[in-house]
């Protein structure tokens, strides 16, 4: 139990830290995914996960091998702004898929033009690896924070009349800290159903009853 909540309280104040603090660590963890990309490509293609081992081919293993891809990713997520959405919706980017092709050509015109010996099939590899782990920590990203932001959320049931409804579903909608289960209206025939779908509508009038098991709730 004690590790679980410091599992929650460490990832709350990731989530919590100034956008700046957020974007650094994803450039570290990109250039984490990189270098990992760079090394598992190497090691597919010479089947040999210790790179050490490798002795006939150890001259397609370059600085410049790892350097390229590096250079390319980040000059394309700062020119097109990678970094300047939303993390927490898994959201990329439009042009991050558009992007791909251009990008892999780039890292494998630069290894043409810039690295003596190396190998295009260890290339190509790299690349398809390189941006299905984005992708992937993206999406995971994702996945962890809505699930500690649900966890964190607090049922609420809302009373209120028409008049004042709408203003307050807002204010409760925007609220992440709140999770809205129904909502208990007095004048029952006023409202926009269609407005609040998601959500389940008594009437304070005439059930009583649910209200006190959603109360419970």
């Amino acid at each position: 139990m004690l590790k679980k909540k410091m599992h929650k309280n460490l990832i709350n104040r990731i989530f919590s830290l100034p956008r700046i603090f957020k974007v650094s660590i994803i450039l570290f963890l990109d250039l984490f995914i990189i270098i990992l990309s760079s090394y598992f490509s190497l090691a597919i293609r010479f089947d040999e996960i210790n790179l050490l081992n490798v002795i006939d081919a150890r001259y397609l293993i370059s600085v410049e091998y790892f350097l390229i891809p590096i250079f390319v990713y980040f000059s394309f997520a700062i020119s097109f702004q990678f970094y300047g959405v939303s993390f927490r919706y898994y959201n990329i980017g439009t042009n991050f898929y558009y992007l791909f092709p251009i990008c892999g050509i780039v890292i494998i015109f630069l290894n043409i033009l810039l690295n003596n010996y190396f190998s295009y099939g260890a290339v190509v590899i790299n690349i398809f690896i390189l941006f299905f782990l984005v992708i992937l920590s993206r999406m995971l990203i994702s996945k962890i924070y809505f699930f500690y932001q649900n966890k964190l959320k607090v049922n609420t049931l809302l009373v209120c009349n028409s008049k004042n409804l709408y203003k307050i579903y807002e204010y409760l909608r925007l609220n992440q800290k709140i999770s809205l289960k129904a909502v208990v209206v007095q004048d029952f025939d006023k409202i926009d159903f269609k407005r609040y779908a998601n959500f389940k509508i008594i009437d304070i009038k005439y059930d009583e009853n649910n209200i006190k098991k959603f109360i419970k709730i």
